[in-house]
């Protein structure tokens, strides 16, 4: 009996680490060129970064929405307590320092209801380097009011949120998404 309770925790709990942090089931790694948010009350097709200044979780300091302005940024929406969002975690820190001053960030973002401690903690384990925030309302209206993570933005050079991508990501898609808009001109 004993060995069947162990049995039946240890296939729920390998259930949600295979199966990620969602709570649907949804396409992993999908993007396209024209965002859609279903299942939100917005569309995100020609929205942008919305302002915003709001403190890094790990030592209060100010990110601002206007020092993005004329870079692509990567959105990632993640919680501490989500085994895939941890693994993303090194590999948006491993992406960050592959595009060393060519006008690209990323952003990392949580869910207010996450524990802002326990995030702080593994930023610091990780020695992760790209800010850490909470969104405001406007901030999270602009990204369709995320439920599930991990979830991510990719956001050009003009503010516009032109990707996203569902459940853990695919860094080469990725990689070959930033270099797209890397490349775009600015109009």
């Amino acid at each position: 009996m004993r060995n069947r309770i162990l049995l039946i925790i240890l296939l729920l709990l390998a259930g949600q680490f295979l199966g990620g942090c969602e709570r649907q089931n949804k396409i992993q790694g999908h993007h396209s060129d024209q965002v859609e948010f279903s299942g939100s009350d917005i569309s995100a097709e020609g929205r942008t970064l919305p302002e915003f200044i709001l403190p890094d979780i790990r030592d209060g300091r100010e990110i601002k929405s206007d020092s993005f302005v004329g870079r692509v940024v990567l959105v990632d929406v993640l919680s501490p307590f989500c085994p895939l969002c941890r693994k993303e975690m090194g590999d948006l820190q491993k992406i960050q320092e592959d595009f060393p001053a060519t006008g690209f960030a990323v952003l990392g973002m949580m869910n207010e209801e996450d524990d802002q401690i326990e995030m702080k903690l593994v930023m610091e384990r990780g020695k992760y380097s790209f800010p850490m925030v909470v969104p405001d309302q406007p901030l999270k209206k602009a990204f369709g009011n995320i439920i599930d993570v991990p979830v991510a933005f990719l956001v050009d050079r003009q503010g516009l949120i032109r990707e996203k991508y569902i459940a853990h990501l695919d860094f080469q898609v990725v990689r070959k998404d930033i270099e797209r808009l890397l490349a775009r001109k600015e109009k």
